[in-house]
């Protein structure tokens, strides 16, 4: 775990050993005891990408994905992303029945343990006037989200990034995508 003062998610913050900011936040993952070779864990489906020779895990035609990493020495499991939760269009644009949500059963990425690195995009300026004015914020600083519940206005500002990427590293040490999403 690390202090910085990168934008880095509310979920995540237990997660992260290394952060870094290079155009984008740049988040290197770690089990909360620190073990930084972990099980990617999915809901969704593999999409060939040729040029790359690798799968990329992308939503099904009827549920959003979600990606969670399993720590094989500690046991822990922990969520990385979900796109029904997660970024601007999970938090301000969809919104999904719950027996959906909670039917994805999850498949392992076919990877060994490994390190992963999660870069995000925060294209969005919250506290912009042309921007604050589009969202509904009481009182108390919540932010009414798209599915009826609400967040602190300070998570807006970590948890709605507009893009994400995620990578494992593999042996040779080259970091490989897998995960890319446009979320706004």
């Amino acid at each position: 775990m690390i202090e910085c003062s990168q934008k880095i998610p509310s979920w995540l913050k237990q997660h992260i050993h290394k952060a870094e900011k290079e155009g984008q936040t740049k988040l290197h993952l770690c089990s909360s005891e620190g073990n930084t070779k972990l099980e990617v864990w999915y809901y969704g489906e593999l999409f060939f990408v040729k040029q790359e020779h690798r799968d990329y895990i992308v939503s099904t035609k009827t549920a959003p994905s979600k990606i969670m990493a399993h720590d094989p020495k500690s046991g822990e499991w922990f969520l990385i992303f979900d796109s029904a939760k997660h970024g601007y269009t999970g938090l301000f644009c969809n919104e999904y029945p719950q027996e959906i949500l909670e039917n994805r059963p999850l498949k392992q990425y076919p990877i060994l343990p490994c390190e992963l690195v999660l870069c995000l995009e925060y294209g969005i300026e919250y506290d912009a006037e042309d921007e604050i004015d589009d969202y509904l914020i009481d009182e108390q600083q919540m932010v009414l989200l798209a599915d009826k519940s609400k967040m602190p206005w300070e998570n807006v500002h970590t948890d709605g990034f507009t893009g994400l990427a995620l990578y494992y590293k593999d042996e040779q040490g080259n970091l490989c995508c897998f995960v890319a999403e446009e979320l706004a």
